[in-house]
């Protein structure tokens, strides 16, 4: 199986290690903004989150970063957030599909600008994605 025209449904992974769900918890001013946009950029393709069975595939996101400058001071409010997507066959295992951006991130924008952020982010991030199957 691969992610292609047959899949429909997508599940979410947990954040893989500690480090990982150090970083999201540092950005989780987009964290909540990236996966609930994500969401409903896949139900505008057609795609449904797997409610309650297994889904056709698994999605899984990092947060990576790049800090421009001097990294010992903290106060930097703006700094470079590489994300990930993976898309991962039911097993949970191998790739089927991969994308990721590198994102200016203010951390002291509004939610809406956030989410505006986000938005474009991930359209650039599925333009991409394979077509779902339609009848």
């Amino acid at each position: 199986m691969r992610f292609d025209a047959s899949t429909e449904t997508f599940g979410w992974l947990a954040a893989p290690d500690e480090k990982q769900r150090q970083i999201r918890k540092e950005y989780r001013h987009i964290d909540k903004q990236f996966r609930a946009v994500l969401t409903e950029a896949l139900a505008s393709r057609g795609y449904v989150e797997a409610d309650p069975g297994p889904p056709d595939v698994w999605l899984e996101y990092w947060f990576g970063r790049r800090v421009t400058g001097n990294p010992d001071q903290p106060a930097i409010d703006k700094h470079y957030a590489m994300i990930t997507l993976d898309v991962l066959e039911p097993d949970g295992l191998k790739l089927a599909w991969r994308t990721s951006a590198e994102v200016l991130v203010d951390r002291s924008a509004s939610a809406a600008d956030i989410r505006d952020l986000m938005r474009r982010t991930v359209d650039a991030m599925l333009e991409s994605i394979p077509p779902r199957a339609t009848n």
